[in-house]
């Protein structure tokens, strides 16, 4: 039973280590840009995150 429960172990353990790596390279990929039209030249423009979230397959 002891070994069973090792076994089990270092199965899900490796599992959820290979599952971490994949969404850390999912959320790489993403690549986003901001246009600003009818700037002001010498001003400084900042961009603040107001609200996260996730995106849905459904839209």
């Amino acid at each position: 039973m002891k070994k069973l429960i090792t076994i089990f172990t270092v199965f899900f353990t490796v599992m959820f280590y290979a599952l971490g790596i994949l969404k850390v390279s999912a959320e790489e990929s993403r690549n986003y840009s901001l246009t600003i039209n009818g700037t002001t030249v010498g001003h400084t423009y900042e961009a603040y995150q107001i609200f996260k979230g996730e995106i849905s397959e459904d839209g």
